[in-house]
């Protein structure tokens, strides 16, 4: 069920719009400015991009998921980005 369950839910089901809740520990409030929290979002973005290039096979542990490979985070991260980009009307 764990490897039929990731492919539903990141291949075949839209995203679920404000079903998941995360934990509070998991959106700490910052202290910093919000250009300063978008330039260490691109930085990051930049970072896991040149390294899912170069490595796709490389294998993370996701909390839910398990063990997947870097090419299954990106899509992760694009329904993820595209859910938020959608919801704030970009």
């Amino acid at each position: 069920t764990h490897t039929i369950g990731k492919y539903l839910i990141f291949y075949v089901l839209p995203w679920p719009k404000g079903k998941i809740k995360v934990p509070e520990e998991w959106t700490p409030s910052s202290q910093t400015t919000l250009d300063a929290e978008r330039a260490k979002l691109f930085a990051l973005m930049d970072t896991f991009v040149a390294r899912a290039a170069k490595e796709p096979e490389t294998r993370m542990t996701h909390p839910m998921f398990g063990d997947c490979k870097l090419k299954f985070w990106q899509r992760i991260h694009g329904k993820h980005f595209n859910h938020h980009l959608t919801q704030f009307g970009v």
